[in-house]
Parts: C-alpha cells; structure tokens; sequence
C-alpha cells in the first residue's frame, strides 16, 4: 500500500472467518485417494483434526501422506514430505489428530493426502473455503491432483493461523498466491463491515475494491456465489460529514470509484449481499492519492 495512506492506518471488520471447516454432511469412503490442501501462514505446522469413521468391527489402517509444492500460483504437490500409517479401532466415529511436524514448503500449502479401505471414511461437506481445497488423489499421478466437489472436515490446525485477517486486503496481493491473501468474513445472514481509520486526514482520489468472483471456476454459467453483489462506501470527512456510494447489483471482480476527497478520516465498507455465499470476501482494497500529492512524494 502507498506509505501516504499506511502510515498510522488501522482496519477493522465485523467479523473474520475461522480457519476450519466443522460441520460434516457425509462420510466418504477413502479405498480411492483424497487430498486436503491447506494453506499456512507459520513457518512450521504442527498438527489438525480430521473426522474418521470406521464401519469394520476390526482395527483399519489409515495411510498419510504429507507433501509440499514449489509454487504458489498453483496447487502441484512435487516433494514428499512425510509418511505414516494410523490404526483406527473398530468402530471409530470421531475426530482423530494428524501430526504435521514440518517447516512450511516453498509455495506455502500442505498437502495431507489420505488412503485406506473401504470400511474407512473421512466426512466432508458442500463448504468453499477459499484456498483450503479438497482433490481426489492417484497414486500413479500424484502430482495432478483432480477436483473435488465437496470439502474434507477439519479443525484445530496448530500452530493457530489466521487466514482471513482484515489487514490481508492491503497486502499487495489482489488475489490467492500460495495464501488465500484475502479477508472473509464469518457465516451471516445480514451485513458485514471493514472499515478504515487514518491517524491524520487524507486526500483521496480512487478506491478500487477487488472480490472473490472465483476465477478458477469449471462453469462460468453458475452463480458466482461469493462474488459480492451489494455494498455501500461511506466517506467521512474530518468536519464530521459523510459522503456516499451505493452499489447495486455489482458482477464485477475489480470495481473502481472516482472520489476526489479532501480530509478523509475514515472509510466505511458495508457490504450488504453476495450472490448466494453467507460469506463476504474481499480480496485487496486499494487507495490512490491525487496526482498532486503523489508529486511532491
């Protein structure tokens, strides 16, 4: 971000989505492959929780293994990282503890892959996590990992990670690169807010919003679902008043507003309604200041 606008910024939100994925639908077999990708911030990872389900009336095994990848554009595991094997007791319907225990590869994923028999199943459900994604895996392909279309439960990721902070949107990354790199809010039915206050009053030219419009989409005829699709900007100026722009019906990714602002304190942005996702995600919110000033800078 321009130092002219960082320099004693403070974002705040409504609220921010939790790491986790916690609410399982349905148990799927695991005699093919799946792998659960996730995302992390710290330089090792320690350990998280999956759900597994034993329907056999004797001990199965469940096979992990641990990979990393070499870019952060896209999602190729190409080292192994770790290798082990679970007995899961008869019986066994819970949450179980997978050890990581590995420093955090080059393009910033982990990719926990898990294999067993058919009387072993791991739950998942319909969530979009963005960034934290769920493939079928092939042994004899292991770098071309396949979609799929339902996400694998987890939970309790250590060390803790805080994926979807406000402060993400002024990163300098206007979407996913190795990290989500964006800020999500929780699970909502009304509006959600990010806002930010300057230390001193501010001269602002532009406003450019960037969202979710979920560009890695298979079928472009669906409903971008977290793409935001309402929202207001509100302006206000160090004499207290407020200056407004209201959008509606928004299907944009990257949505530009001309403001030509003199002495602005703070920016509030509430976003009102998706098109169907009781998330708001915002990817990168960036400001331009008047030629004028970025002159004399």
């Amino acid at each position: 971000m321009d130092p002219y606008f960082a320099d004693g910024l403070n974002i705040r939100a409504s609220s921010q989505r939790s790491y986790d994925n916690l609410h399982p639908t349905e148990a799927i077999p695991l005699e093919k492959g799946l792998c659960l990708v996730l995302p992390i911030q710290t330089s090792m990872a320690e350990s998280v929780q999956i759900k597994i389900k034993n329907i056999s009336e004797l001990s199965e095994t469940l096979h992990v293994k641990l990979f990393g990848g070499e870019r952060k554009e896209n999602y190729i595991p190409s080292c192994e990282l770790k290798d082990y094997r679970l007995a899961i007791a008869a019986g066994h319907d819970d949450w179980i503890t997978l050890d990581l225990g590995c420093e955090k590869p080059a393009d910033d994923k982990i990719y926990i892959v898990l294999e067993g028999m058919a009387r072993l199943a791991v739950y998942v459900n319909e969530e979009k996590i963005t960034g934290a994604v769920s493939f079928h895996y092939r042994p004899e392909v292991p770098s071309r990992l396949k979609k799929f279309n339902k996400s694998i439960c987890f939970k309790d990721f250590l060390p803790s990670q805080h994926m979807y902070n406000p402060e993400n949107v002024v990163n300098g990354y206007s979407r996913p690169y190795g990290l989500p790199n964006g800020w999500i809010s929780e699970c909502t039915e009304g509006q959600e807010w990010l806002e930010f206050s300057f230390a001193s009053p501010k001269n602002l030219d532009e406003i450019h919003l960037v969202f979710n419009s979920q560009l890695d989409l298979e079928h472009f005829d669906d409903p971008i679902e977290s793409l935001i699709q309402d929202y207001d900007v509100t302006l206000i100026l160090e004499d207290g008043s407020e200056r407004k722009i209201i959008t509606r019906g928004n299907y944009l990714t990257l949505n530009k507003h001309k403001v030509d602002a003199e002495g602005v304190t703070r920016i509030r942005f509430n976003f009102c309604a998706t098109y169907g996702s009781p998330y708001h995600e915002v990817f990168a919110v960036k400001l331009f200041a008047p030629t004028t000033i970025s002159e004399v800078r």
